[in-house]
């Protein structure tokens, strides 16, 4: 047998045994061997690998490959439909790449560097410095958009580690995965709804039109606007950012949450897959212990909104308009809000894993029993209580006392309060930051232990 056609005969069989990585890990040192062994001009053990990578024993690429539908697309969250669509075909998007830098640096220009020299260019240093002064400008047009482009890309990952972990950890046998490909494919379409990227745009252009007639009407936008004859009219960079600046950032405010939406979607689905979980699992959670990491992805979305109602908080802080009591109301109803969205999603894993309990109880509880009896019939060559059990039932029993224990301490929802300290720091940082500024440490430190007992 040629040394090309022993190495295609061994690939089949590693391909067979995809499921079994112990035996997968030998099928590849026996292929690197004989492969090394049978070549013309043979190459050391270790060379051969690096020619090699499915050769090598840790490389599991091909036993846990990402969940994908048929075609072979996977949920990138931040792509699809129109917007970003439109991005591709202007070049700020090419090909695979998000270039992510790039576009924060494209729509920060158009909501923030434009209206600042349009103040300097109609008005002068001044205006450009009022607006470049004012918090709420920063946070929205400023922190706001640039997170929302530059966070695509590492919440992307970590979303697609989760998709894999879920494929790849034995959760799913194979006629589960096609449903998990299934349920992608159907998370994809949503994602990619026109409709949705329309209704955004609407949401954006009504909330800009009745915010702009409730700050006028309140006079708390003065640095927008210029005295003509006695009346407060928009300016040049006023009539801007409440045009282009705010539709954007209002935009990017929906999508992004509709884009949340879709994801905690996905998530109910692959909550609903007839999963191989064991009660005796490490995690304490039937193998999902990894289920509650993944709100810690969306910390720097949570950070930017926080931003924004860190800035909205310090004006009124500044104003006076907001005591201690009504800021720590508001931060703790911030964070119960954030905690909510992201934390009872998970409540869709709690069926499951109550249902693994129970069933893992039942068979703990029988299995006790019948040990127990045989050991009482063995000391008293009869059981002392009830029917005697049938002819046959004397023999070795395995002891369910562990597998009992491990199934009284299973959770039965993944949540865990260390992996959401991310998702906490990322709502609060910015909201402490503006009280320590406008408050005494004493309350604010008042306010902060209220929150940690929450």
């Amino acid at each position: 047998m040629s040394p090309r056609v022993q190495h295609a005969e061994i690939e089949k069989k590693r391909k067979g045994l995809h499921d079994v990585p112990v035996v997968c890990a030998i099928v590849d040192l026996s292929d690197a061997a004989l492969f090394a062994a049978d070549t013309i001009r043979p190459l050391p053990f270790c060379q051969c690998l690096r020619h090699d990578p499915r050769l090598v024993v840790g490389n599991t690429e091909d036993q846990a490959e990402t969940m994908k539908t048929e075609s072979g697309e996977e949920f990138l969250i931040g792509r699809g439909a129109p917007f970003f669509d439109l991005q591709r075909q202007i070049g700020l998007v090419r090909g695979d790449a998000l270039r992510s830098g790039r576009r924060a640096l494209v729509f920060m220009f158009v909501t923030a560097v434009i209206p600042v020299m349009l103040a300097v260019v109609t008005g002068g240093l001044a205006p450009g410095l009022s607006i470049l002064t004012q918090p709420g400008f920063l946070a929205r047009f400023v922190i706001f958009v640039a997170v929302c482009f530059l966070m695509e890309g590492s919440l992307e990952k970590r979303l697609r580690d989760f998709l894999e972990r879920v494929d790849g950890s034995g959760l799913l046998d194979d006629t589960q995965r096609g449903k998990a490909a299934s349920a992608v494919a159907r998370a994809l379409r949503v994602r990619n709804l026109a409709i949705a990227d329309a209704i955004c745009l609407l949401l954006s252009i009504i909330f800009s039109i009745v915010l702009l007639k409730v700050h006028l009407a309140n006079g708390d936008i003065d640095w927008l606007t210029n005295d003509v004859d006695g009346k407060r009219t928009l300016s040049a960079a006023g009539w801007w950012i409440t045009t282009v600046s705010n539709t954007i950032f209002w935009f990017l405010v929906f999508r992004w949450l509709w884009r949340t939406a879709v994801w905690i979607i996905l998530l109910r689905w692959i909550a609903q897959l007839d999963m191989r979980l064991v009660a005796t699992h490490p995690d304490r959670l039937g193998g999902l212990g990894f289920v509650a990491t993944y709100p810690n992805a969306f910390a720097p979305l949570i950070f930017a909104f926080s931003c924004v109602l860190a800035a909205a908080i310090f004006r009124d802080l500044n104003n006076q308009t907001m005591d201690v009591a009504t800021y720590g109301t508001v931060m703790t109803a911030w964070l119960a809000l954030v905690l909510a969205v992201f934390m009872l999603p998970l409540l869709s894993f709690a069926r499951p894993l109550q249902r693994l309990k129970q069933a893992a109880l039942r068979e703990a509880d029988i299995l006790s029993t019948r040990r127990e009896r045989t050991s009482e019939r063995k000391i008293f060559n009869r059981n002392i209580f009830g029917p005697a059990d049938a002819v046959g039932e004397d023999g070795e029993v395995a002891d369910p006392s562990a597998y009992r224990k491990a199934a009284v301490s299973l959770g039965t929802i993944p949540f865990s309060r260390h992996a959401v300290i991310p998702l906490a720091a990322a709502a609060l940082t910015s909201l402490v930051v503006v009280g320590a500024t406008q408050l005494p440490v004493k309350d604010l430190l008042k306010t902060a232990k209220g929150l940690l007992l929450l």
